[in-house]
């Protein structure tokens, strides 16, 4: 594992954003746990909320404990500025919600997070129409897609549950010489291992509450883009809709920062150890994991891989599946990842969605890795090939 921002990332997860004199002295930064923000006189308030974007007015709108954390997410994915949410979705639906108007199309590529289908499908009534390329993915294929009221390109590398990588560059170069905005979900990788902006993207996302807050203790979301995209998300996307990341949960993730290279550091390595070990395994069909398919244009883009992959059965009915989870005993039954804790789901766990789930193979099993230990964890998965 080898990534060219590595020494410079683990500097601005420890100290960039954080100004010593608001500190008090103290290691960490104070959670400002307020709702709103009292001036001398009605002029210094009246300017403020003139640019509440800019100017402490109402934690609705910029929060210093919040900011801190912004700061710090603009630094690393080499942004000009952050905004936080108060989840994933509300900052994916919040930057949709901003940029897309009634006639507009979006072209979304790559097995994505199954509620922005939802969302988007739902806008439908407004207006807004979407395609969907989960299959024989290539410059070629979104080029054909692509309509004169295409507004947006949105897409994830690696996907969601089958992890294909895709081309950002090409995606990228594609969309700015149709004058078509791009927007990715950085999820999987995080800032430490992929920096869609430097590839040409025009809008980052994450949900906070993966491997950034790394604890599974909160809930939050964030976008990074140009200062010009964010006066138009600010307003509508954020401030209108709501969705706010609230100071005490911002703290958790400033916290969850300080560790997140070690811990990306432990999974990348346990992860793929763990991906080899089962794709070597009789009743194991395939393993979806990007380092067990290594794409050429992956050194330019993705620098390591995280503790998510999948994998099918040779068998994949609904009584096969349940008894392989139920099997496992490190690895417990729940939805979201990037946590401590391993993770084992099924897009059957409460019925197969079409919609939330195109192009997912029926049968797959998604693995979260935690910071348990490797071989403990290699046994478990041993243990419940086994009994099946």
């Amino acid at each position: 594992m080898t990534t060219p921002f590595w020494s410079e990332d683990v500097n601005i997860c420890q100290h960039f954003g954080e100004n010593s004199k608001e500190r008090y002295g103290a290691v960490n930064p104070p959670i400002v746990q307020t709702s709103l923000f009292a001036y001398e006189t009605y002029e210094e308030l009246s300017h403020a909320i003139k640019d509440e974007r800019h100017n402490y007015v109402y934690s609705r709108g910029t929060n210093p404990t919040v900011q801190i954390l912004e700061r710090k997410m603009a630094s690393l994915e080499r942004g000009e500025v952050a905004k936080c949410f108060g989840s994933g979705m509300g900052a994916i639906s919040g930057a949709l919600f901003a940029l897309l108007k009634s006639g507009d199309h979006v072209i979304v590529v790559n097995n994505v997070y199954g509620p922005v289908l939802q969302y988007l499908s739902f806008v439908e009534k407004n207006n807004i129409s979407f395609t969907h390329i989960t299959e024989n993915i290539s410059i070629d294929t979104i080029k054909e897609a692509i309509k004169s009221n295409t507004a947006l390109i949105y897409f994830e590398s690696p996907g969601t549950m089958t992890f294909k990588e895709i081309d950002i560059i090409k995606i990228t170069e594609l969309a700015k010489s149709n004058n078509i905005y791009t927007m990715i979900d950085n999820t999987y990788a995080t800032p430490l291992f992929q920096k869609p902006l430097t590839l040409g993207v025009d809008i980052v996302a994450h949900s906070l509450t993966k491997y950034i807050g790394g604890h599974s203790d909160t809930v939050a979301g964030v976008i990074i883009c140009s200062n010009k995209l964010m006066d138009v998300i600010y307003p509508q996307g954020y401030q209108l809709q709501g969705s706010v990341l609230h100071p005490q949960d911002a703290y958790y993730i400033i916290r969850g920062l300080r560790t997140l290279p070690l811990r990306m550091k432990e999974f990348h390595t346990k992860s793929l150890e763990i991906a080899k070990f089962l794709s070597e395994h009789k009743k194991v069909r395939v393993v979806h994991h990007p380092g067990l398919n290594v794409q050429s244009y992956t050194k330019d883009q993705l620098w390591g891989y995280s503790s998510l992959f999948a994998l099918e059965l040779n068998v994949d009915d609904f009584e096969t599946i349940s008894s392989f989870l139920n099997n496992l005993k490190l690895f417990q039954k729940g939805v979201s990842w990037g946590g401590f804790e391993s993770l084992a789901i099924s897009p059957h766990f409460g019925g197969f969605d079409p919609v939330k789930n195109k192009g997912v193979p029926v049968g797959i099993i998604r693995l979260c890795i935690g910071l348990e230990d490797t071989e403990s964890l290699k046994q478990d998965l041993f243990n419940a090939l086994e009994q099946l």
